[in-house]
């Protein structure tokens, strides 16, 4: 996060994630350890499963109070 605010991470919380190149994944946290959050295979939106994502991605998710967050990120 570019201001290095705390966000409060759960399990099964969505996450919509964008690739370099545009394209959108969905996925859910399934787990957090320490700084590493473990997420379910992403999807795109007709439920197919993406196999090989690597390098910078932009991370969006909702706060308790339903505001988005962005953030980037490596896979």
């Amino acid at each position: 996060m570019r201001n290095k605010e705390k966000v409060d991470l759960w399990i099964n919380q969505l996450l919509m994630i964008e690739y370099e190149n545009g394209y959108i994944y969905y996925s859910n946290i399934i787990g957090v350890e320490d700084e590493v959050v473990y997420i379910q295979l992403p999807q795109d939106k007709n439920y197919i499963s993406v196999h090989r994502i690597n390098g910078q991605v932009n991370v969006y998710i909702y706060n308790e109070k339903k505001e988005m967050l962005g953030f980037t990120s490596s896979i």
